[in-house]
């Protein structure tokens, strides 16, 4: 009997080490989630102001050529 309980306390040891590298694990692995998805947020910010300021300046010059064909067209 000794012999079993014995046997079963070396597998509840393995299974709570095995839990708490698996929840090292998932903490490294939500770290990197996390840096991950602000690296994303903060690209989509600069992709998103970039994309104003074209379109801004794109506007500009559409507005420049209809004011330079206008004054052409007289």
């Amino acid at each position: 009997m000794d012999e079993v309980l014995g046997i079963l306390k070396a597998i509840q040891d393995e299974q709570r080490e095995f839990r708490m590298e698996m929840n090292r694990r998932l903490e490294v692995i939500e770290k990197y989630a996390i840096h991950n998805g602000e690296k994303l947020d903060n690209n989509r910010e600069h992709v998103g102001r970039k994309i104003s300021f074209i379109e801004h300046k794109n506007l500009e010059l559409e507005q420049r050529i209809y004011e330079l064909e206008s004054r052409f067209k007289q």
